[in-house]
């Protein structure tokens, strides 16, 4: 075995976990910046449902090819295909959070449950491939083709979901709502500053009332949020940090 194959089967899992995490926070990133109408959101997901569909159905059929012949291109196809699911799945948390952002706050808090669940539904995935599977390439094939039957009851489940109208009723009247908070602000001008909520300030007040636009915008969430982004950037670092090279040999 040449060194570098000798340095790509140790450094499997450091490698995978550089080509997962770097993408998917990167392009959750830069899906804050793309519009938030809910036509637009549910394009983004259904486009990024089908990019992770099709590489797993391409990561099935290597599974099913001899690669012993090519290790080396195999590794970086192995890579690729982590990249590109990344940027899907970073595109797709990103616009399930826009989403859940324009329904009532308790959605937000299953939104999170339910996406720590998809470790547990992974899991479950690869132990039922391993109870029935004979070998270990028959394994990969299984959980792999599971995956893709999951994504596609996701994907089915998004078209159903458009057609929900207590969905529909948040989504297209969102853009009211913020019409009439806008108006109820302006209103506050009227009202003696001894009558107003004391949990605003002026300045605040001054700020919600002006038209944000742009980077002012985010310069001003940013701003109101710097503490908990503080906290996520910390938490992010420290898990991978041990995630998954160190992690996986505990």
């Amino acid at each position: 075995m040449s060194d570098t194959l000798e340095n790509y089967r140790k450094n499997f899992l450091s490698y995978l976990g550089i080509a997962s995490k770097a993408p998917n926070i990167l392009f959750q990133f830069i899906n804050m910046f793309f519009g938030s109408d809910y036509k637009s959101l549910s394009t983004r997901i259904w486009l990024s449902l089908l990019l992770q569909a099709l590489v797993f159905i391409g990561t099935t059929v290597l599974a099913v090819i001899d690669s012993s012949e090519w290790p080396e291109i195999f590794f970086w196809i192995t890579m690729l295909s982590a990249f590109v699911i990344n940027i899907a799945n970073g595109v797709f948390q990103g616009c399930v959070y826009g989403i859940a952002a324009k329904l009532p706050v308790r959605y937000t808090n299953a939104v999170t449950i339910g996406f720590n669940l998809s470790g547990v539904i992974a899991a479950l995935f690869m132990i039922v491939s391993i109870t029935i599977a004979p070998t270990p390439k028959v394994v990969a094939i299984y959980f792999f083709s599971f995956a893709v039957i999951y994504l596609v009851f996701c994907f089915v489940n998004e078209f159903i979901v458009r057609r929900n109208k207590y969905y529909l009723h948040f989504m297209t009247n969102i853009n009211n709502s913020y019409a009439n908070n806008a108006m109820d602000m302006k209103s506050m001008d009227t009202i003696p500053t001894d009558s107003r909520p004391q949990s605003m300030d002026t300045n605040e007040h001054r700020l919600l009332n002006k038209q944000l636009f742009g980077v002012k915008m985010y310069l001003y969430v940013f701003h109101k949020i710097r503490l908990l982004l503080l906290n996520i950037i910390v938490i992010y670092f420290v898990t991978f940090s041990i995630f998954p090279a160190l992690y996986a040999n505990i």
